[in-house]
């Protein structure tokens, strides 16, 4: 499986320069619930208890209908279409996430894992083990289309808070990447 290949290279390439590496798919975004970025979730969770004995953090996924995109009434959704934010624009999910290490993604402490697998660690170094985020302290949100799913959808709005600050570094990229392109000579 080329997958498991490259996130075991990856997770080898790397395993000296940081202290945590996380595998995500591009549908993918991890959502902190309680703390308002990564580095203060992150800042929690290394204070569990036993945190010197966890090789990875292993976060529950939540699945997002990309067919059910509900237009936020906001004088932002122009840009939300135009930049195309799955993210901000689909907010239509699964009502229960899915249980631990079934599609779920991980945050790891690479010097103490051995194998890694798509969804959870295969082979830790020792007896190290991995950590069970509460769904309250941080989710995965995986975008993606359903076809006709019986299931049941409720609406979760939790990154909509987030819309003017996203917006406003795609747009300052954007420009910049357009500025660029404009400028070059072909």
């Amino acid at each position: 499986n080329g997958q498991l290949a490259a996130i075991n290279d990856c997770l080898y390439r790397y395993m000296d320069d940081s202290k945590f590496i996380t595998f995500l798919d591009l549908d993918e975004v991890l959502v902190p619930r309680l703390q308002p970025n990564w580095h203060l979730m992150l800042s929690d969770l290394l204070k569990v208890r036993n945190y010197n004995k966890i090789c990875a953090f292993n976060f529950q996924c939540l699945f997002f209908s990309t067919q059910m995109s509900k237009m936020p009434s906001s004088q932002n959704s122009i840009l939300l279409t135009k930049f195309g934010l799955s993210t901000l624009l689909n907010t239509q999910r699964e009502l229960e996430p899915w249980p631990h290490l079934l599609r779920s993604k991980e945050i790891v402490i690479p010097k103490r894992v051995e194998i890694m697998g798509v969804h959870n660690v295969w082979k830790q170094i020792r007896d190290f083990m991995e950590y069970h985020v509460p769904n309250t302290t941080a989710v995965l949100h995986h975008y993606r289309s359903f076809g006709n799913s019986p299931n049941t959808f409720i609406d979760d709005s939790h990154l909509l808070k987030y819309q003017d600050q996203l917006l406003k570094m795609i747009q300052s990229v954007h420009k910049e990447v357009f500025l660029k392109s404009k400028s070059r000579d072909f």
